[in-house]
């Protein structure tokens, strides 16, 4: 997991195996790390949580995996210099935007399908892996979520206070910068 961690909000994976008459089922749940649209952090994180699933041997000569959670991947939505021909006030569909811009993991052009089939990554072992037994994205998840307007504008500029040293207390008494 990544640190630090606060305690709504950890970063990291859980990774499990249970035994069904099926054979294996492997859960597992990945909370992102939140950056830019290039994090090799979150390249990495995926890749120790898909270690994780490719350690669990099936069951039965069988193992169905189910591998979710709040990825954290940030699309590149275009700066000053080069803006995205996307209308920043309408909400679109995870299909219609991915039709303009590619679901970024956190490196380059590399996208989620990309690794999880593993044509692209930087562990040659899950690449593998991947390239042997691949994960897929659930069929229609690219319908499900619009994205939310967070700003009219076509991009953010976010000013970033500098720590004065002091501390103040949080819910639960926990001193937070």
């Amino acid at each position: 997991k990544t640190h630090p961690c606060d305690w709504t909000n950890c970063k990291g994976s859980i990774v499990m195996g249970l035994h069904t008459t099926f054979g294996k089922l492997v859960v597992a749940n990945w909370h992102g790390k939140r950056a830019g649209t290039e994090s090799m952090d979150r390249v990495h994180e995926f890749e120790d949580a898909v270690g994780a699933i490719q350690r669990i041997q099936p069951y039965r000569g069988k193992k169905l995996v189910v591998f979710g959670g709040d990825i954290n991947v940030r699309s590149w939505m275009g700066d000053k210099n080069d803006p995205l021909p996307i209308d920043p006030v309408r909400s679109y569909t995870g299909e219609e935007l991915w039709e303009e811009i590619p679901d970024i993991l956190g490196y380059a052009q590399w996208t989620m399908d990309k690794h999880l089939t593993g044509e692209d990554g930087i562990d040659d072992k899950i690449r593998k892996g991947l390239s042997k037994e691949p994960l897929y994205q659930a069929k229609g998840w690219n319908t499900l979520c619009p994205t939310k307007t967070k700003t009219k504008e076509r991009f953010r500029v976010k000013e970033v206070k500098e720590w004065d040293g002091s501390f103040n207390k949080g819910v639960f008494g926990k001193k937070k910068r």
